[in-house]
């Protein structure tokens, strides 16, 4: 299945896929990679828990964050280039298990930030918000379009990765201060994601309406 995505790395990224996907093994298939796309999430989660009393378990979740983003792109990757013909199944199995890898980060925050519960759940939230405003715009004018939208205003889950990585690390070497700040970091960051949501809802449903416009038998 197609995807649009215009982040700044996505060149970058097509560039690393391609190389990796010419040292996978005949063996391994599209669906290994999604299955251990899912593993990765659940060892980020894990990792987070673990982070709580021994911080150096933060690198251990970025480092399976990046796993999970080599898993993720190469099921589909492997699948176009073999031809192995799940597109069905690989889009429903795949963007589920992107639901969960976000929700394993989001939740993982919780051990981190227990007193922070609220604007974590709000966090979580938004996220799905945003996931569930790309499937609705897909279904809607899927055959007009170049496929799911996987971006907004240059902004990939590849950026979203690297913006965790860099949490992860700026809490390990400076925990003391980031956690002083934690409640109002997550409450910026949500007033941050809703204003983006408020407009990419107002942008979406002004594209809808002009397409229904254009289409509407007189």
């Amino acid at each position: 299945m197609k995807t649009s995505n215009s982040s700044f790395l996505r060149d970058a990224e097509r560039s690393v896929i391609e190389k990796l996907c010419a040292r996978v093994p005949p063996f391994i298939g599209t669906k290994h990679f999604t299955f251990l796309s899912l593993l990765s999430s659940f060892l980020v989660f894990v990792s987070y828990y673990i982070s709580a009393k021994k911080p150096y378990f933060l690198f251990f979740a970025s480092f399976f964050i990046i796993l999970q983003w080599v898993f993720d792109c190469l099921d589909g990757a492997i699948g176009r280039l073999r031809k192995e013909g799940f597109i069905e199944w690989g889009f429903y199995m795949d963007h589920l298990f992107d639901y969960f890898f976000m929700a394993s980060i989001v939740f993982g925050l919780y051990f981190l930030f227990p007193d922070s519960s609220l604007q974590i759940l709000v966090l979580f939230l938004l996220f799905s918000s945003f996931m569930i405003n790309s499937f609705l715009l897909y279904a809607s004018i899927k055959t007009k379009e170049p496929g799911l939208v996987v971006s907004f205003w240059h902004f990939s889950p590849i950026e979203f990765r690297l913006l965790v990585i860099l949490f992860n690390t700026l809490l390990f070497f400076f925990e003391s201060t980031v956690r002083n700040l934690a409640g109002k970091y997550l409450f910026c960051l949500n007033i941050l994601l809703l204003t983006a949501l408020i407009a990419l809802i107002f942008s979406c449903q002004k594209k809808l309406n002009q397409y229904d416009i254009s289409n509407k038998d007189f």
